[in-house]
């Protein structure tokens, strides 16, 4: 596996020297003249343009586990200075927002460096013009990724060697956006069809579908183009996922452990090739040749701290901070919304999503020795002692019958998002805290594309469609719940089934949900509205110390948080840049 990473310490060696700022100008090991001489010299410049997204800014953990994962079904237990993004207590002083604007920039520089630099041995080195398309993707990608968190941004179409030259005002989010999404159809015939390399490396069909996600946000309450661009960007949306789609070359994985088992096993899927795209993080920080900046599963993922535990060498679960919560809107979600009436109100998760991402356990132990013991979820009853952290399954709650031993929606909007487990038959046994993981970040899922085609095909035509309504309920049925007859949908009552399966699917990848919210121009709103809960809801309001954290978020969370400030730092630098509107 790791075709594309499996050099990856000298990627970041090459990040390492140009990362700092997007400005850099020592261009070592990515010019024609002393690198690019073999084959092999080209794919180590093409993994410093890929190796800018496993960056702690980007996302390993700044830009992907705080700036964007916040959201109506997520919220982060953790506040503090090191994390103001997480609660909407940023502005442009925030460092992390210099940190993840000037590690996404880096990725821009080195897609310009590689381009320039292999232009006189494109001939000999790249004759189909697969490398060169795939840095013009990534190019578009991190620019469309800039447009879409912070708006108006500059544009770098080429190598930026002077300070002076990096100097230069921000081109309209639109412009810089319709700009990218041209790109990306530009390079597209170049593009292999094969999926070999994925989904480390992008192939046709991830661009096809990555263009699909662009297009859908341009189409958005948020973006400033005419409404009849806005139909037509749908349309493009629905018919580039139709040719996924139609491909043939992706398939639901029918277990949806597997998905995620496979992201930290690190092991590609290569019967289904359900993941299409994903950010690759190698070791854990033992050492420089094997370090990684990756926290998933450590910041997102199942609890297990040493609370009365701390030989990890006994763990069944490696180290885990497990800041997000999934939210009371989520629990809903799950178990009663777009329900038969034979499954409404059930006493039991029968969503195998929910079961999943909620369960009613964690590996965190008991904080206290005078604690009530409890005995281990899924344990034998009599077996009443303190569980022990990292090896055994805690319930929620200190006592009985007031735990989830008892009662099975017990902390339903506080329970730890477990998508992403470090399970030690997967990841390995860590012998001491370890916080850096291996664990794959997923950037684009196939159900995404069968979501984004319903969505399209709905909105672009009116009305839904037997073909839409067959794409959901796939994605349905695999995780074992009903869905009503097709008669039952409108095109209203279809979008907002869409919307919600979007949520159930997709909840904590790659900060969708977020910008989902702000295209369907509902982001602020419906973040009050989600949160408010936590000062009402008796089944998440005051639950715990972490509860009252969510109570912060409406109060905090602003119109204004469509988008980020640039950062002051920046604004400095760059004297022609001007602050956003919003900010």
């Amino acid at each position: 596996m790791k075709k594309i990473f499996s050099i990856l310490s000298l990627a970041c060696l090459l990040l390492a020297v140009s990362c700092d700022r997007f400005l850099d100008l020592d261009p070592t090991v990515i010019t024609s003249t002393n690198f690019y001489q073999s084959d092999k010299d080209v794919q180590y410049g093409l993994n410093g343009v890929y190796g800018a997204m496993s960056g702690d800014a980007f996302y390993g953990r700044i830009y992907g586990l705080q700036m964007v994962m916040t959201d109506d079904l997520l919220w982060c237990r953790a506040e503090s200075d090191s994390n103001k993004e997480c609660w909407f207590n940023h502005d442009a002083t925030t460092n992390n927002l210099y940190l993840a604007w000037t590690r996404i920039y880096a990725g821009v520089k080195n897609a310009n460096e590689f381009i320039t630099a292999i232009a006189p041995c494109a001939e000999e080195l790249d004759p189909t013009g697969e490398f060169v398309a795939q840095a013009k993707f990534l190019r578009a990608y991190y620019h469309f990724v800039l447009a879409q968190t912070w708006g108006d941004v500059p544009l770098h179409k080429d190598p930026v060697f002077t300070y002076e030259g990096a100097s230069c005002p921000a081109t309209p989010q639109y412009e810089v956006m319709k700009w990218c999404v041209e790109e990306i159809e530009s390079v597209l015939p170049q593009l292999s069809e094969s999926l070999d390399g994925a989904p480390s490396k992008v192939v046709a069909n991830t661009a096809r579908a990555i263009l699909a996600r662009f297009y859908l946000f341009m189409a958005g309450d948020t973006v400033d183009c005419p409404d009849n661009v806005k139909h037509e960007y749908i349309g493009k949306a629905r018919d580039l996922c139709k040719t996924v789609i139609d491909s043939r070359k992706h398939r639901l994985n029918p277990d949806v452990v597997d998905i995620y088992k496979r992201l930290v096993c690190d092991e590609y899927d290569t019967d289904y090739y359900e993941s299409m795209w994903e950010v690759e993080f190698k070791g854990d920080q033992i050492s420089a040749s094997d370090w990684s900046n990756g926290q998933w599963g450590n910041l997102i993922g199942i609890l297990a701290i040493e609370n009365n535990n701390s030989d990890f060498s006994n763990w069944v679960v490696n180290y885990a901070n497990a800041w997000y919560l999934g939210s009371i809107k989520l629990w809903d979600l799950y178990m009663n919304d777009d329900r038969t009436s034979d499954e409404y109100n059930l006493d039991r998760q029968t969503d195998e999503r929910q079961i999943w991402n909620m369960p009613p356990y964690h590996y965190g132990g008991q904080y206290s020795a005078n604690a009530v013991q409890l005995y281990p979820f899924d344990g034998d009853p009599s077996d009443i002692h303190l569980i022990i952290s990292g090896k055994e399954k805690c319930p929620y709650g200190g006592s009985v019958p007031n735990s989830s031993l008892s009662d099975f929606t017990y902390h339903a909007g506080n329970r730890y998002l477990c998508k992403y487990r470090r399970y030690v038959e997967w990841e390995g046994q860590k012998t001491f805290k370890s916080t850096r993981t291996c664990v794959n970040m997923p950037l684009l899922r196939y159900p995404d594309v069968l979501l984004m085609f319903a969505e399209a095909d709905n909105e672009y035509n009116g009305t839904p469609s037997q073909e839409a309504y067959d794409c959901v309920k796939l994605i349905r049925d695999r995780a074992k719940v009903k869905t009503r007859d097709f008669a039952e949908y409108d095109q209203a009552a279809f979008r907002q089934l869409v919307r919600n399966e979007r949520a159930r699917e997709l909840v904590g990848e790659a900060g969708i949900r977020r910008f989902d919210l702000i295209r369907w121009g509902n982001f602020a709103g419906v973040m009050r509205t989600t949160y408010n809960a936590y000062f009402t809801d008796v089944r998440c309001a005051g639950v715990t110390t972490a509860s009252t954290y969510a109570a912060h978020i409406p109060a905090n969370v602003k119109e204004r948080h469509i988008l980020f400030p640039i950062p002051n730092i920046e604004l400095g630098v760059n004297t022609e840049l001007k602050q956003n509107k919003l900010w």
